[in-house]
């Protein structure tokens, strides 16, 4: 997106990966200066303003990952089916001072698959921080190895409830772009014809007056494919810091909830579908989008 015009803290939020609440800390804590002076969250930013973000790393105690909250939705001897909130990360990476839903299974003693690696240990599929949702996660190795392979074969439905900008002419679509990492920010994507192949399917629920509410399901699934794929046909997610609107501040987080996931149980070969209602925050959106207030 274009960054000139934007508001300092959505321009924080999109270039850090942070929630935009803490964005809006980092300024009032005098974290972020722009042209050598301290930021105020409603500056506007200019191509030609140096902008300066310390993040400082969290003072006191180490963050607890028992603390983190999450829902056992299922779980037996060899997965556990997550859902997650927002606002919580799935596993650690470099520079990451917070704590993880991944640390926090491993404090309650859930025991996860080596397979995963040392960093994500036992996950098969990710979602974003500011993404809600069901998430699978492997307890053994052999578990692991079954969902990626289902994965891989495009064997595992993945549904996604998800609140856009802008009305559509048609019911249902299919995306089909190619998604490459963006050079000019290597921790975002973007469609590109040297990307990997992907594919998303979407249904249009509701539609409002400048908003709809759409039922998606991934074919693929690539890093960031929803938000990157919806905002190239020109319909952002709601409240998408990063690829979305200029300055879109309508809503606190990214407006997707992953809603529904089924797959075979990789040692029972049972069928295996679960659901997860949408948490408050995208209840009242639904609702001022049902409403035609948006």
């Amino acid at each position: 997106m274009n960054d000139s015009g934007i508001r300092l803290d959505v321009w924080i939020a999109a270039h850090e990966g942070l929630p935009r609440t803490r964005a809006q800390q980092l300024i009032a804590e005098g974290h972020v200066l722009v042209n050598g002076i301290p930021g105020k969250k409603n500056d506007r930013v200019s191509e030609s303003d140096s902008i300066s973000v310390h993040v400082p790393e969290e003072t006191g105690t180490e963050p607890d990952p028992s603390a983190i909250p999450y829902e056992v939705v299922f779980r037996d001897d060899h997965l556990i089916v997550v859902n997650k909130p927002a606002g919580v990360i799935v596993h650690r990476a470099q520079g990451m001072a917070a704590a993880t839903l991944v640390e926090a299974l491993q404090a309650h003693g859930v025991p996860l698959a080596p397979r995963g690696g040392e960093d994500r240990p036992g996950i098969v599929h990710r979602l974003d921080r500011m993404t809600s949702g069901l998430l699978l996660v492997a307890l053994d190795d052999v578990t692991h190895a079954g969902l990626q392979e289902q994965l891989r074969l495009r064997q595992v439905s993945r549904t996604y409830w998800a609140a856009v900008w802008g009305t559509f002419e048609e019911q249902r679509g299919t995306i089909t772009m190619p998604i490459a990492r963006n050079p000019a920010r290597p921790t975002l994507r973007r469609t590109h014809a040297d990307g990997k192949p992907s594919t998303t399917h979407f249904s249009v629920l509701a539609a409002g007056r400048n908003a709809s509410i759409l039922d998606v399901e991934l074919e693929t699934g690539r890093t960031h494919q929803i938000r990157v794929h919806l905002a190239a046909i020109h319909h952002p997610v709601i409240g998408d810091a990063q690829y979305g609107r200029r300055d879109d501040s309508y809503a606190p987080r990214t407006a997707l909830h992953a809603r529904a996931i089924r797959f075979e149980h990789p040692v029972s070969h049972a069928t295996m579908e679960f659901t997860a209602p949408l948490p408050s925050d995208l209840e009242r959106l639904a609702t001022e989008v049902h409403e035609g207030q948006i």
